[in-house]
């Protein structure tokens, strides 16, 4: 039998990644004009590579019964981390400066929700449709992460999510 090999979609140059302060208003249906609003602010281009993902893990117990000698593995609760956002910035740069959109938009502590576009090209616009993920969550302290030699500025940026909507169209 003849076995079938089928692509996936291709990852570079289709990641697109938006700030909205303050959270979509129906994070299960968010709206092109919440990611077109002047408050929005698309963080694509100063992430680098290194970060980016939602985890989920399941809190395990075992279970035992007195009938077996075998202890088999349940999962219980799921714990919801997001990675560290990693993004360019320059520490010289005044405030309102193209460079540090990014660091100016992550608001420390405040609350927001990162709207993630997988498959499509970036700088394509957003359109009713289009399949989006929606995390909404707080920002944490932003951490000076550059290297010690050759490379960009970059800060360090955690997020702690409160909601995940892993598959929803655009109104």
């Amino acid at each position: 039998m003849a076995t079938t090999s089928l692509p996936g979609g291709p990852v570079d140059d289709t990641l697109t990644v938006w700030w909205v302060p303050g959270g979509v208003a129906d994070p299960a249906s968010p709206k092109v004009a919440e990611l077109t609003a002047a408050t929005s602010v698309d963080i694509s281009c100063y992430l680098t590579t290194k970060t980016f993902g939602l985890k989920t893990d399941a809190n395990k117990w075992e279970r035992k019964r007195r009938c077996s000698s075998s202890v088999f593995e349940v999962n219980g609760t799921l714990k919801k981390t997001f990675e560290d956002l990693e993004y360019a910035y320059d520490p010289q740069a005044k405030a309102g400066d193209p460079m540090n959109n990014a660091q100016g938009a992550l608001v420390p502590m405040s609350i927001g929700s990162l709207v993630i576009r997988r498959g499509i090209a970036y700088g394509t616009a957003p359109a009713s449709g289009q399949f989006v993920q929606v995390i909404t969550g707080q920002l944490g302290p932003q951490n000076d992460n550059s290297p010690a030699e050759q490379g960009d500025y970059l800060m360090l940026q955690g997020v702690s999510p409160t909601s995940d909507n892993p598959k929803v169209a655009l109104a």
